[in-house]
């Protein structure tokens, strides 16, 4: 003989309430499970650092994605010693601007990336220069060794004050092959998505019946 459940004399309501927290809670397992791969997915991207979370490196922002980047480099005894600009992931894109940034009054436009009428006298001229920044297009990183001037000619001296930096404005962009890998792992995270929804609709009329 089987034995009554004494929790069925509470009353319906409550025996109500507790198959549907039952219910729930197997629905958002199962959901849970099904997101497993879209979290892989998202692992395998190179957005942030190696050094970010692992609540982070499991999201959406870890593919990655196109963006504008700007390197400072401080002049020290009027030289630069070494330029490097890079991306953390995909290539560079295009040098959007160049020049050098000069200690303002003006908060606002310290560590800006841009050329101003005031700071354009100052903009790098040397040929090296020009080379080291024409070949950075398709490049994931590139260094320059600045053991020659930054200008052709001598410049001004509050050009090459130490306290002055120099500055390069670039993007980031995914190339080809990179943008299919991507574009195929979402196309399988949308479909994921879509199997979560349709399962967790069930889940609520199936429900609602009983």
């Amino acid at each position: 003989m089987i034995e009554e459940d004494s929790f069925n004399q509470l009353g319906f309501g409550l025996v109500s309430y507790r198959s549907t927290i039952w219910n729930l809670f197997l629905v958002f397992c199962t959901l849970s499970v099904v997101a497993v791969p879209s979290m892989y997915l998202y692992s395998q991207g190179s957005g942030y650092a190696d050094s970010a979370l692992f609540s982070e490196r499991i999201t959406l922002g870890n593919l990655g994605y196109s963006r504008m980047q700007c390197q400072n480099f401080m002049l020290k005894r009027k030289k630069v010693s070494t330029i490097v600009i890079a991306c953390r992931y995909g290539k560079i894109g295009k040098i959007h601007d160049y020049g050098i940034q000069q200690e303002s009054s003006d908060l606002k436009l310290n560590g800006v990336c841009v050329t101003t009428p005031s700071n354009e006298k100052c903009k790098p001229t040397s040929s090296a220069f020009t080379k080291f920044l024409d070949g950075a297009p398709g490049s994931s990183s590139l260094h320059f060794d600045t053991a020659d001037s930054l200008w052709a000619e001598k410049p001004d001296t509050e050009c090459t004050d130490p306290k002055n930096s120099l500055f390069v404005q670039y993007s980031c962009e995914m190339d080809n092959v990179e943008l299919y890998h991507k574009y195929r792992s979402l196309c399988m995270i949308v479909a994921l998505g879509v199997l979560i929804c349709v399962i967790y609709f069930v889940a609520i009329v199936g429900m609602k019946k009983y």
